[in-house]
């Protein structure tokens, strides 16, 4: 497709959970992480299903990845470059979704994925909390332009209520958040 590679400047609210380092002075910092993708939806994204069952995407921007730029892993702030060129002719209202590899946007609602495995990554540390939030920013990406796009995520979950209905879990003894 025509068009220039996009680069988008990324903050992480206090309140966003992308990755939460060991604490320093009182304070666990939320940092970005090596590998940490970004996707970009049009707002006016919308979802359907083609003739063999797939969900198909419409939109000028529908799905589009953003990687974190090497440099900013282990920071607040990242940059993040598009993975193909996008040109938009007009202002785009845009939806900004983290983690990419999880989440969609359609007709105003993000749509995601909960890994049945969770982990906490070694004993008596934070650093896991975050993983699986869901996270997202709404900005204009103005007609021609390719730098200088930011955007601050927020958290829109800070809990999710699981439902089990099948007698497979019968025998955990599941605890979650008091």
């Amino acid at each position: 497709s025509q068009g220039s590679i996009i680069s988008f400047t990324g903050t992480a609210f206090e309140q966003t959970k992308v990755s939460v380092g060991e604490k320093e002075n009182g304070v666990y910092p939320l940092l970005w992480q090596t590998g940490d993708a970004i996707s970009i939806w049009s707002e006016d994204s919308v979802s359907s299903v083609d003739d063999e069952g797939n969900q198909v995407f419409s939109g000028n921007i529908a799905g589009e990845q953003a990687q974190l730029y090497s440099g900013d892993a282990g920071k607040h702030s990242g940059v993040f470059q598009t993975n193909n060129p996008l040109s938009v002719t007009e202002d785009e209202n845009i939806v900004l979704l983290y983690p990419a590899s999880s989440l969609s946007y359609s007709e105003g609602k993000v749509t995601g994925t909960v890994p049945a495995k969770q982990e906490q990554r070694k004993e008596n540390s934070s650093i896991h909390i975050g993983n699986y939030a869901i996270s997202y920013a709404k900005t204009q990406l103005k007609a021609g332009q390719t730098e200088g796009v930011e955007f601050s995520l927020s958290q829109k979950t800070a809990f999710v209520k699981l439902t089990l209905t099948t007698s497979e879990y019968a025998s955990l003894n599941l605890v979650g958040a008091k």
